[in-house]
């Protein structure tokens, strides 16, 4: 049962409960502070992100690339088991995945070079950066940073 991405925002708005319904359809966040910021006080500039479950189960509703995959499609499970368990499955996911990308962050800033690294990636100017899962070909967990800004 492969469905467009919109069917998935639309199967959310209907089962999810009210209060959990806008914190489900967007992206997870989490601020990442640098253990010595260059500017004391100033607000997080890095955010350590995951998938909106829309996106989730978009993602992990698409065919495995190989029969060797660990892969499972969600959406064969979809109306099968109860909803509040698959909320709990994408949060457990999401939390797994913040608490990694956050481990890596604050190992890369043990280091000087890392240091430096971290304080250029957070003086992105007005736009915060964002460290977020690429998805390129099929399911890559493999952290990236973005960023908005444009270097001349």
């Amino acid at each position: 049962m492969s469905w467009d991405h919109q069917k998935y925002i639309d199967f959310i708005k209907k089962e999810a409960p009210a209060a959990d319904r806008s914190k489900l359809l967007q992206t997870i966040s989490k601020p990442f502070v640098l253990k010595d910021p260059p500017k004391r006080g100033a607000p997080p500039k890095i955010f350590v992100t995951y998938y909106s479950m829309p996106d989730w189960l978009d993602i992990f509703s698409s065919p495995p690339k190989s029969l060797a995959s660990p892969h499972v499609r969600l959406d064969s499970r979809l109306g099968k088991v109860p909803f509040s368990q698959m909320i709990g499955e994408y949060r457990h996911a999401a939390q797994q995945h913040l608490d990694k990308v956050t481990k890596l962050l604050e190992l890369i800033e043990t280091f000087p070079s890392g240091k430096v690294l971290l304080a250029e990636v957070g003086s992105t100017g007005t736009r915060p950066a964002s460290c977020r899962t690429g998805i390129t070909s099929g399911p890559c967990r493999a952290p990236t940073i973005s960023t908005r800004t444009r270097y001349p």
